[in-house]
């Protein structure tokens, strides 16, 4: 349990969140009581979640700039 959690915490270091929250699930099922095990599960996931939205979001408004631009340049084309 104790190596899973120690694994756990330095992918969370690296915020290398996915492999944090693998390690942190391989230390609850050793412990399934383990506090701090289940504590980082949840802040791992919750940067994986937050990582996505930041991410979406600056897909969005990348399209949005392309889609922009090719408005910009089909008007004044006329």
């Amino acid at each position: 349990r104790d190596g899973h959690y120690l694994r756990s915490v330095a992918y969370y270091g690296m915020k290398d969140y996915e492999r944090a929250r693998e390690a942190a699930f391989a230390a609850l099922k050793c412990d399934p009581e383990c506090r701090q095990a289940a504590a980082l599960r949840e802040a791992s996931e919750e940067a994986l979640a937050r990582d996505g939205l930041v991410g979406a979001g600056a897909i969005a408004a990348a399209g949005l700039a392309i889609l922009g631009a090719a408005a910009i340049a089909g008007g004044s084309r006329r």
